[in-house]
């Protein structure tokens, strides 16, 4: 009498049927993002409003920062958004070409270009970090990342973070291919969002690439001073010194404290605890949104913003502190070339730059990296739990999480309890996702010394002392 067939086995019939399901599903996801994209619209004001700004006002020879002499951009915004735009020269250098369009016209060219290069890029990463995966289950990964939380955030704001992470990505995967003369200049187009600066900096350290990164930060400089001449450097210099004196103010949207986030809820619900707290002489176009970075997460445990901005500081320091012989470990190291150890590390430079400094909630699409690396470590059988945590924290901050949600967990969760500490719940998500990945960095490099020591001992007992001291740097 034959055996009857496992379940395992049974399970495999299935799985061509499966890889054609998760395919299909893939390429409906992509259609549901494409037709966001297309009907996504200007609603009056947009983050992308200030890179067009600024590139017109440069090409009038206007500094674009500060209170700028006003003017008014055809269907597009006026002058008055210039007031809170904090980028560097560079970036109206940039957007100057982009400006030459009609605003509608430019801004349609910015959503699609800007959106595919991140798709493609997230597509290319994937194919790095999971080159065995099957196209179908690539392709639902990339159709989940088109209609997920952080990108649709993204998209709603036509926000410049989006060209950072996907200039980032491409980056990481130039590096790796060895094309470095890519790499170089897709660092520099970075630097137009300077927050995302740490992983270009990290990767060309890891690798010892000293050479590429002077000429990065040479280019850098000398594109920066370019930018300034049509404008006035003088001016400029004065103008963007002003605008950035006043980042922090209280009353900003940049305001790093965790009560001014609650202000619209506790004006709607004075039973609050926190209620007796909250500032009453700002209106709403004056209330702090939620953030990332350190500062804004200590402001929730201490009594005084200066306090946690001291915290902050701290925090930042004595993690690149630890960064730094994290990253003098791996250099000793074959690791420095292998691909998944490059993108894994990149991936946590990327979620450590969030807590570094100054990032809002759209930014948690820096995280998505970090979903791959955490899925080929587990496929790898690597430090299950570290993968898992990432994995898990990672996933739900990118993906699922929406702006309903944050808002559900201010009013059902941290006003009826009165804890302020609850308040940055995307800052613990980033903090521990940059835990979990700092954990399986830390493990793969001791892994790897283990080989390394090895590896020495067996050629010392097979040679003698003499031979093996001789041909020990070469092991």
């Amino acid at each position: 009498m034959p055996a009857k067939p496992s379940l395992l086995s049974r399970a495999r019939r299935f799985a061509p049927l499966a890889h054609i399901a998760a395919g299909i599903m893939g390429g409906l996801a992509l259609v549901v993002f494409a037709v966001l994209l297309w009907r996504t619209k200007w609603a009056g004001h947009s983050d992308f409003d200030q890179l067009y700004l600024a590139g017109t006002a440069w090409r009038r020879g206007i500094p674009p920062y500060g209170r700028t002499p006003a003017f008014q951009v055809p269907d597009g915004p006026s002058s008055a958004t210039l007031q809170v735009y904090y980028y560097l020269p560079f970036c109206s250098l940039l957007a100057a070409p982009l400006s030459l369009l009609p605003f509608p016209l430019a801004d349609l060219l910015w959503r699609f270009g800007v959106f595919t290069l991140l798709l493609a890029g997230v597509w290319r990463f994937s194919r790095r970090v999971l080159p065995d995966w099957p196209v179908s289950l690539r392709l639902l990964a990339l159709g989940l990342t088109a209609i997920s939380g952080s990108l649709r955030w993204n998209l709603a704001l036509h926000q410049p973070t989006a060209l950072a992470v996907a200039l980032a990505l491409w980056f990481a995967c130039a590096l790796i291919e060895g094309r470095l003369g890519t790499a170089v200049a897709l660092g520099v187009l970075i630097s137009f969002k300077p927050t995302y600066l740490l992983p270009v900096v990290g990767l060309l350290l890891l690798q010892r690439h000293y050479r590429a990164l002077c000429i990065l930060a040479g280019a850098v400089v000398v594109l920066n001073v370019a930018a300034l001449l049509p404008t006035g450097p003088v001016a400029t210099v004065r103008a963007y010194r002003e605008t950035m004196r006043h980042f922090e103010d209280p009353g900003s949207t940049n305001y790093p404290s965790a009560l001014d986030v609650l202000t619209p809820y506790l004006r709607s619900d004075s039973a609050s605890p926190l209620a007796r707290f909250a500032p009453c002489h700002r209106g709403p176009e004056q209330w702090a949104t939620d953030q990332l970075h350190a500062r804004f997460l200590f402001s929730a445990w201490v009594r005084t913003l200066a306090l946690a901005k001291t915290l902050g500081l701290l925090f930042d320091v004595g993690f690149l502190l630890y960064l730094g012989l994290v990253l003098r470990r791996a250099q000793k190291t074959r690791l420095a070339r292998d691909p998944s150890f490059v993108l894994l590390w990149c991936s946590a430079l990327m979620a450590f730059s969030l807590l570094m400094v100054y990032h809002q909630r759209y930014d948690l699409l820096a995280l998505c990296p970090l979903v791959f690396v955490s899925l080929a470590t587990l496929r790898r059988n690597d430090n299950k739990g570290a993968a898992r945590l990432t994995l898990v924290v990672s996933f739900v901050a990118t993906y699922p999480l929406t702006f309903r949600m944050v808002q559900f967990w201010h009013s059902r969760v941290v006003l009826p309890s009165g804890q302020l500490f609850l308040v940055p719940i995307l800052s613990y998500l980033v903090l521990a996702a940059l835990f979990g990945s700092l954990r399986m960095l830390v493990y793969r490099i001791g892994e790897e010394e283990k080989k390394q020591e090895a590896a020495s001992r067996q050629v010392y007992d097979s040679t003698g002392p003499n031979r093996a001291e001789k041909i020990g740097g070469r092991v």
